[in-house]
């Protein structure tokens, strides 16, 4: 009988044993997918440029393995990001100037006065920025804390294992390895505001009246609801117009020059015993571009 038992006892360990070693194994091999490995698991060559994110994009395109076996410095802004799991994890990455024409492009799009068409022609002008998408952001290094419209200077590879087996274009994916450098906030607020209330309204002007600064104006509504937004941006006189009605310009554009370009300057201004944003074109004395007048 206590033989009986201790074979009993015997059979039990195995096979809690046997459970322990597959289901240990189990949790390796998964923690092994989902983590990003760095490419070829060799030490990296240690790369002390720092690109920017069109500069990466023109030497991938030249030659996708530019970069394999590289850690690099990459200077970028973080526009968006997708949160799912594993290929759909990741970060928008672009240079800082083409992240402030997004938000200009996002706030546009926003507009309730922008029509169907419009929507679909700012759609198209934000799927052609230059961007780069990062590897998956569950696993960044413990200590690295990214957050959306930060600016920096990133360390990281392309062409990492999992990225490269897994994902569309995985070899093109940064993986993001640490912060060498953080950077002035991208925003898609200029610092700048003025916040006014008058009657049901109220309006708040961003960036303010100076036409070499970008900006924009916000009406919300006594609950906070956004009811319309007018951004500043470059535009162009149609010839042989003397009108200075909005029918009487191109709007829109990312820049301009000579006689007849100018700023749609957005202001706050009082409408029917409330306030409301709107804009007025201004003549720029030396052309237009990132949605402000140009000093030079």
């Amino acid at each position: 009988m206590n033989t009986k038992k201790l074979s009993l006892a015997i059979v039990i360990s195995v096979i809690v044993v046997v459970l322990g070693v597959v289901l240990g194994l189990y949790f390796v091999l998964r923690q092994g997918k989902m983590q990003n490995i760095p490419a070829q698991n060799l030490k990296l060559i240690n790369d002390s440029n720092v690109y920017s994110v069109k500069s990466v994009l023109n030497l991938l395109n030249s030659n996708p393995n530019y970069f394999k076996g590289k850690e690099i410095q990459l200077k970028a802004a973080v526009v968006d990001a997708v949160e799912g799991m594993g290929c759909d994890d990741y970060f928008i990455l672009m240079d800082k100037e083409d992240a402030d024409t997004s938000h200009r492009l996002n706030n546009q799009y926003m507009d309730k006065n922008t029509s169907d068409t419009q929507r679909a022609d700012i759609r198209q002008q934000i799927q052609q920025l230059p961007k780069i998408l990062s590897g998956q952001t569950l696993a960044l290094p413990q200590n690295v804390k990214i957050n959306l419209n930060d600016y920096a200077i990133y360390r990281g590879h392309f062409n990492d294992v999992w990225e490269s087996q897994n994902c569309s274009d995985g070899n093109k994916r940064f993986v993001i390895d640490g912060i060498v450098q953080k950077l002035s906030a991208v925003s898609s607020q200029p610092e700048t505001k003025n916040t006014i209330i008058h009657g049901t309204g109220t309006c708040t002007l961003y960036g303010g009246k100076d036409i070499y600064t970008k900006g924009y104006a916000v009406t919300t509504d006594n609950t906070g609801k956004t009811i319309h937004i007018t951004s500043d941006s470059c535009a162009t006189k149609i010839k042989n117009t003397s009108s200075m009605e909005s029918q009487s310009f191109i709007q829109g554009l990312s820049s301009c020059s000579g006689d007849n370009c100018y700023i749609l300057k957005s202001f706050c201004r009082e409408y029917q015993g409330t306030l409301i944003d709107g804009g007025e074109f201004i003549k720029c004395p030396r052309g237009c571009s990132n949605d402000a007048c140009n000093h030079k």
